[in-house]
């Protein structure tokens, strides 16, 4: 295998590490093999579209990412896409085609299954630059190629990993790949020794003002712009990696580095840097880009302190445009929402151009639930100035609100695509969160799993992925359900008014048949968001099972539910339904007239008539003795047990004395097994069973109750 030269990452290699850092390690190594099946079997998908393929391979590769698998992204794997060949005689492929064309060799009717087995985890060692080990494993496929032929159970591989730390943490990243008959002997360099000592790692940059990755990336950019001579912009970037311990020795050589070719080239630079930081500062400033404006300001100072002067007079005009800007953002902290809104809309009458007023304006009318107010004033800030990555990022954040997950991607993305520090932890998370909650929406749920788990490895003070992967792990049996309901828990310590954790609560003792308790819970989702439809409904369902008809709890709640204004059209939806829910319970409560009134609104507002629902209409017309219209509703419903039971008491209401008219429905829906409820709601059935004796007799075959 060919490999290029090492990415340099700028740490410093430790002599020793802790125990608790060598199982650290080899837990991420065992991890790493699995992110790299699961990107195998992600591009051998043929339902994948060749952009998600790529968006995968970019993700695998990308420089800080907690979502990268690679060191590097341009070394070649060991081509075993015909296992067949000996792996003496088998060429390298680079590694972004071999990814490309592992579903085009693979090509089948259904997606590809691959699993691994680690057979063993080796020592940790340190290289020249990184510490290193090697993990062995085997990679299993179940199916067949192209051509029919099927595919070879196990091919023995051995990865080696580099490993790295991003914000603090280790993560080991894979630098050579090969099958084990051809993979070289990489360990013959002395292993680390293990110390219970130095439990601290290298600094994780917690102390600075951006991610370890805007200093990383800062480093490159200034080395490139070194090289293009652009020695203005160099020397800002480089300035910049300075501030982060891990890059501050690379920054600082290039720095001097950049000073010497100046002066070979008869530049000096203190005159030149001073001017052109100067300049790039007011260029930034008529952009409203003030903290970068005050940045280039004070390297300029640095540059030539004596121009402190017109540097200080430009730096207090900078502040007070920011304390001006920053007395309107903290009224938005504050909760002032009116009153931001009237001092952004003020401050725009004066200066229509200044994006961050437009941001501001339209947050304010988010909290104050303008939405259409809201999307007017992002548009008009990316129209402004379209470069300005805070716009993106606040409407992100404005969708993720509203649950608008698709355009919520899009503006993060849009703000990954323009700002300068693409480390953000919340914004990562974020999208992590998005990409989970869409994947969900298509019922995928490895992928929504797996990206839940990312965003809260991004941010685990991230509530709404914290709740949303709760939610999937309760459908995991009683494992998931103990790992939700601490990830419920975890979440409510962060905010113990989360209405949402609540509700997840709710449908995790719904799972486990405690309807008290997840009535309470869905009480104090309620508590927490009095404006929500789906609390109020869900709350009503519970309450028909645990009182029936005992009291009008659950009539209030889908009334409540019902009276909410302003919902989105998912919520509008509940509504509906909670009108054919309220007319069940008049009709338990023999209400018949109010009952006609909310299922005839049903008919009228549903999409679809369900064909419980038609039982349920049914059984009101039967008891109100409109049975030609009953008959018809039944004919909706089909030949289930229920429906089968309802049109034996319709027709023994009718012909009592002909049995031929009702013996086979009632014989058929106690067989196929109508519920006990059904029975016990029927309509008129305490009169059918106390003067039919087929129906005692069914009664006492199959064990059912007559408990009207």
């Amino acid at each position: 295998m060919c490999l290029s030269a090492p990415v340099v990452w700028g740490q410093r290699v430790p002599t020793s590490i802790t125990r608790r850092d060598e199982r650290n390690i080899k837990a991420q190594a065992e991890q790493t093999i699995g992110d790299l099946v699961n990107l195998l079997n992600m591009v051998s998908d043929p339902d994948n579209s060749v952009t998600d393929l790529q968006m995968a391979i970019d993700n695998a590769m990308t420089a800080d990412s907690r979502l990268r698998i690679f060191f590097q992204d341009d070394f070649e794997a060991d081509d075993d896409l015909d296992p067949n060949i000996p792996a003496d005689e088998a060429m390298g492929k680079d590694i972004r085609a071999y990814l490309r064309q592992f579903r085009d060799f693979y090509k089948q009717n259904k997606a590809l299954s691959i699993r691994y087995q680690i057979t063993q985890v080796g020592d940790i060692h340190v290289g020249q630059l990184h510490l290193y080990l090697k993990v062995f494993f085997n990679q299993i496929m179940d199916g067949k190629d192209r051509k029919g032929n099927s595919f070879p159970s196990k091919i023995a591989k051995v990865a080696e990993m580099q490993v790295v730390t991003i914000g603090g943490q280790y993560k080991t990243l894979i630098s050579h790949l090969d099958r084990q008959t051809k993979a070289g002997d990489y360990g013959n360099t002395p292993t680390v020794t293990i110390s219970d000592a130095a439990e601290s790692n290298a600094d994780d940059g917690t102390n600075t003002p951006h991610s370890e990755s805007y200093y990383r990336m800062q480093l490159a950019a200034g080395i490139s712009l070194l090289g293009e001579s652009n020695y203005t912009e160099a020397y800002y970037s480089l300035k910049e990696a300075k501030r982060f311990p891990a890059t501050a020795g690379d920054a600082e050589n290039r720095i001097q580095e950049l000073m010497a070719k100046m002066r070979s080239r008869n530049i000096e630079p203190t005159e030149s840097l001073y001017e052109g930081l100067s300049t790039k500062a007011a260029q930034l400033q008529d952009k409203y880009r003030y903290n970068l404006a005050r940045n280039y300001l004070n390297y300029a100072l640095e540059v030539r302190p004596s121009a402190t002067k017109n540097a200080a007079a430009n730096l207090q005009a900078l502040s007070q445009l920011q304390a001006q800007q920053q007395l309107l953002l903290d009224l938005l902290s504050k909760g002032a929402y009116q009153e931001a809104q009237k001092g952004f809309s003020t401050a725009l009458a004066k200066d229509k151009l200044n994006p961050m007023m437009h941001i501001g304006l339209a947050r304010a009318y988010a909290q104050l639930g303008q939405s259409d107010q809201a999307e007017s004033e992002f548009r008009v800030a990316i129209q402004m100035d379209p470069s300005y990555p805070e716009a993106y990022k606040w409407m992100g954040n404005y969708y993720l609100d509203k649950k608008e997950y698709r355009l919520a991607l899009d503006a993060l993305a849009g703000f990954q695509a323009r700002t300068e520090d693409t480390g953000d932890v919340q914004v990562l998370s974020n999208l992590a969160l998005c990409r989970g909650k869409l994947a969900s929406a298509q019922n995928n749920i490895v992928q929504a799993a797996e990206n839940f788990n990312a965003a809260i490895q991004y941010n685990p003070e991230n509530t709404d992925a914290l709740i949303a992967q709760a939610d999937l792990l309760r459908l995991q049996g009683e494992k998931g359900i103990k790992a939700a309901l601490k990830l419920i828990e975890d979440a409510l310590k962060q905010d113990e008014k989360n209405a949402e954790a609540y509700a997840v609560r709710a449908r995790i003792y719904e799972s486990q048949a405690n309807r008290e308790a997840a009535a309470e819970a869905y009480q104090s989702a309620i508590k927490f968001d009095k404006d929500n439809p789906r609390w109020y409904y869900e709350l009503g369902k519970l309450q028909m099972e645990i009182k029936d008809k005992t009291d009008n709890s659950a009539i209030l709640n889908f009334t409540a539910c019902m009276n909410i204004h302003g919902v989105t059209r998912e919520d509008a939806l509940i509504q509906v339904q909670a009108l054919w829910k309220r007319g069940k319970c008049y009709y338990l409560q023999n209400r018949n007239e109010e009952a006609q009134e909310d299922y005839e609104a049903f008919r009228q507002k549903a999409r679809l008539l369900p064909s419980q629902f038609s039982v349920d209409y049914a059984n009101l017309l039967i008891k109100r003795a409109r049975y030609d219209e009953a008959l018809a509703s039944l004919k909706l419903a089909g030949e289930k047990p229920e429906s089968l039971l309802s049109l034996g008491i319709l027709n023994y209401t009718r012909h009592p004395t002909d049995e031929s008219s009702y013996a086979d429905y009632f014989t058929r829906a106690f067989r196929d097994g109508v519920s006990q409820d059904d029975v016990r709601n029927a309509p008129n059935m305490q009169m059918v069973y106390e003067n039919c004796s087929l129906v005692k007799s069914l009664f006492r075959k199959y064990k059912y109750r007559p408990d009207f």
